[in-house]
C-alpha cells in the first residue's frame, strides 16, 4: 500500500490559490489568515516563523493579473 503525500507549495501558490478561491483583492495578512482558516497554510513548504511578512513581499492582483 502506498500513502499519497501532500504536494508542498511555495508563497506565491499558496496565495494563487487563495486569491483564485475568494475572488478578490486581499492583503498578505487576508490572504495568510485565510490560508490558515482553511488549511491551505498547511500545504506550505516553508517552515518560518513569519509566514505573513514573507507574503507581504509579493505585490498580488486579481486572478487575471497574475
Amino acid at each position: 500500500m502506498t500513502l499519497a503525500v501532500a504536494k508542498k507549495i511555495s508563497f506565491f501558490e499558496l496565495a494563487k490559490q487563495v486569491l483564485e478561491k475568494v475572488g478578490k483583492p486581499m492583503t498578505a495578512g487576508e490572504i495568510w489568515q485565510y490560508a490558515e482558516q482553511t488549511s491551505i497554510s498547511s500545504l506550505l513548504q516553508s517552515t518560518g516563523k513569519t509566514p505573513e511578512a514573507t507574503l507581504s513581499t509579493f505585490r498580488f492582483a486579481p486572478s487575471g493579473g497574475m
